[in-house]
C-alpha cells in the first residue's frame, strides 16, 4: 500500500523538478528525488512512532487516574479503620460493646440466651 504511494510521490517530485528546475542535470534531479523520498520515509516512520507513543501515554494517563482513584479510596478506608481502632483503644464502653457483639463474651454472672435463626416459609 505504501509502495505505490511512494512511487507516485517520487513521480510528482520528479515532474516538478523537471518542469521548474531546468538548470539542473539529471543526476542532481535524481539525487533530489532520492533525498525527498528519504525524507518522506523518515518522517513517516517518526510520525508513526509519535502516534504510538501518544497512544501509550494516554493509556498510562488513564491507568494513573484509575490508580489515583483507588489510592484515594484505600486512604479513606485506612482513615476509617484508624478511627475505629482509636475508638476501640480509647473508649472502654465501645470496646466492651464490640467484644460482646462480635465475640459473644459476657461478664461474670451474666446469662446469654441464643436463639436459632428461624426462616419463615
Amino acid at each position: 500500500m505504501i509502495i505505490p504511494y511512494l512511487f507516485l510521490t517520487a513521480l510528482k517530485i520528479l515532474y516538478f523538478i523537471d518542469k521548474y528546475l531546468t538548470f539542473m542535470s539529471m543526476f542532481q534531479k535524481i539525487i533530489i528525488v532520492f533525498l525527498c523520498l528519504l525524507l518522506l520515509i523518515v518522517s513517516t516512520f517518526f510520525l508513526s512512532l509519535w502516534f504510538k507513543t501518544k497512544k501509550e501515554y494516554q493509556g498510562f494517563a488513564n491507568r494513573e487516574q484509575k490508580l489515583s482513584n483507588e489510592l484515594c479510596e484505600l486512604q479513606s478506608a485506612l482513615k476509617a479503620q484508624e478511627l475505629y481502632l482509636d475508638k476501640l483503644i480509647s473508649d472502654p464502653e465501645f470496646f466492651e460493646r464490640v467484644v460482646r457483639q462480635k465475640l459473644g463474651y459476657s461478664s461474670p454472672n451474666e446469662l446469654i440466651f441464643r436463639f436459632p435463626n428461624q426462616q419463615t416459609q
